[in-house]
This record gives C-alpha cells, sequence and structure tokens, in this order.
C-alpha cells in the first residue's frame, strides 16, 4: 500500500514539475521574442507588444540571426521536448486501469479456479492448450479491459506469438497464417485484428534467459504494466523470482508450462 501511494505522490509530483518546466519554456520564447524586437533585456515582461506571441515562432527568432537569441529558443525547443516525453510517460502510467479488484479472463475454468486473477498472484497454465489459452486472456484484458500486459517467452518466437495473436484475434486459423493460404474473405478480418492490435497496450519480450533480464525488462517496459503472461514450455524460471516481481509489481502473472510445481498459487488444466 505505501508503494502505491509513493508511486501515487511522485506521479503528481513529475506532473506539477511538468506545468512548470513548460512555463518555463514559454518565458524563455517570451524573452527571446523581446529581444528580437527590442534588442535590450530591461522591462522585457512589461514591455511586450501586445499580441505580439501569437504572430511569431521559432524559426522567426532562428532567422535573427543572433547567436543568443538562436540559443534561447533552442533551450525553450529542448524544454518543449522534454515536456512532452515526460507527459508521454506520465500518460503511459495512467493508460493501464489499476487491478482493484480480482481480474476476470473471460476463460470459464480461470475465473472458476482463480475467481478472477489477484494482484501478487502467480498461476500455471497445463494442459494442451495452455499457451493459446493464456494468449487469448492477454487479448482480451488488453482489447477489452484496457489492462497493459507484458508477454515473457523463454525462447526465440516473437513472430510466432504475434501470429498466434493475430489469429485469435481474426479467428482466422493460424495454419492459413503460417502457410499462407489465406482466402480473400480473411483479409479484411486479419487488417482489423492487426489495426487493433498494432494500438493494444501489449509489450513482447522474447529469448529471455534468466529472471534477471525479465525483471529488468519489466522496469524497462515503456508501459506500467498490469498482467503478465510467462511462456516458459522447455526452460524455466524459479516460481518464487516470479513471485517476487509480481509481489513488486502488484499485478498477477500467468505461466505457460508443461511441468508446473507445487509452488504455483494455482495450477490449472486447460
Amino acid at each position: 500500500m505505501n508503494q502505491k501511494n509513493n508511486n501515487t505522490d511522485y506521479l503528481k509530483k513529475l506532473e506539477t514539475a511538468t506545468g512548470d518546466l513548460k512555463q518555463m519554456s514559454d518565458k524563455l520564447f517570451d524573452m527571446a521574442l523581446h529581444l528580437a524586437l527590442t534588442g535590450k533585456w530591461n522591462n522585457w515582461e512589461e514591455s511586450m507588444p501586445i499580441g505580439t506571441t501569437t504572430t511569431f515562432n521559432e524559426e522567426m527568432l532562428f532567422k535573427t540571426g543572433d547567436e543568443f537569441i538562436s540559443n534561447l529558443t533552442r533551450l525553450r525547443m529542448d524544454l518543449l521536448s522534454e515536456v512532452d516525453r515526460i507527459k508521454s510517460y506520465l500518460g503511459n502510467q495512467k493508460k493501464s486501469l489499476p487491478i482493484t479488484k480480482p481480474l476476470l479472463t473471460g476463460h470459464k475454468t480461470i475465473d472458476k479456479a482463480t475467481g478472477g486473477l489477484k494482484c501478487g498472484d502467480v498461476i500455471a497454465l497445463a494442459g494442451a492448450s495452455n499457451k493459446e489459452t493464456a494468449l487469448k486472456v492477454i487479448t482480451k484484458v488488453a482489447l477489452q479491459d484496457k489492462v497493459n500486459c507484458g508477454i515473457f517467452s523463454l525462447e526465440k518466437n516473437k513472430e510466432k506469438l504475434v501470429k498466434q495473436m493475430l489469429s485469435i484475434g481474426s479467428k482466422v486459423g493460424l495454419n492459413k497464417i503460417t502457410g499462407g493460404r489465406i482466402a480473400s474473405n480473411d483479409w479484411p478480418k486479419l487488417d482489423n485484428a492487426a489495426d487493433k492490435l498494432s494500438t493494444s497496450p501489449i509489450y513482447i519480450k522474447d529469448n529471455i534467459s534468466s529472471e534477471r533480464e525479465m525483471s529488468d525488462s519489466t522496469s524497462k517496459a515503456k508501459i506500467k504494466l498490469g498482467l503478465i503472461m510467462v511462456k516458459a514450455h522447455n526452460k524455466s524460471i524459479p516460481v518464487k523470482s516470479l513471485k517476487n516481481i509480481a509481489t513488486n509489481l502488484q499485478i498477477p502473472i500467468i505461466v505457460t508450462t508443461k511441468k508446473p510445481v507445487h509452488d504455483f498459487d494455482t495450477v490449472i488444466n486447460v
């Protein structure tokens, strides 16, 4: 709870600082503009010609040829660029809806066994269709519930994962997509699915070699993750490590595995 409050306070302070940077950049522009128009600094705030800020832009200030004015303008543009970057970060942090109650996956077996995915839980999916089921859950949660999702695979198969999600989203058979046997009436479905997936809050990282790399990847992801899927069929990451990640991030993790161990919070055959 303290970590959540600290994160909220941090984001509020960052938002305030962003506003201060924006005001500073505006002031720099006014100062540079005043110098360009009058050639002097004194009383620049009081003597600014009315309405001039709406008719001048950075390009015009650069054309004055004055190095100091150009440097002021360049600094102002750098500040604005930083403001945009921070705003983008804040937007991504707020984009993922917080999981304040168990997250329903839409899969009857999973929802019945878990009562909904809970923060800090590590759930194992076993069985013949566990990979497909996990990807269906990720697709549903990301597209319908607007929760940022991460897919971490211990194998080098990002392209294959994307094709599987395309198949799920379009309801076009995976064998058609991988074999290139796509009918004319399938293309609109694939295009629609591709458009949705391209803008969906899904982060994919494959070829993960260790729990340390996975932990580092979660912190480097450009979006605040709300649910993680770990594809660990032929390799494995210690459940204790996954539990630490789930607890630290306060999110649920689902794992597809051939050999589930007793350390998982729940093991479900699908």
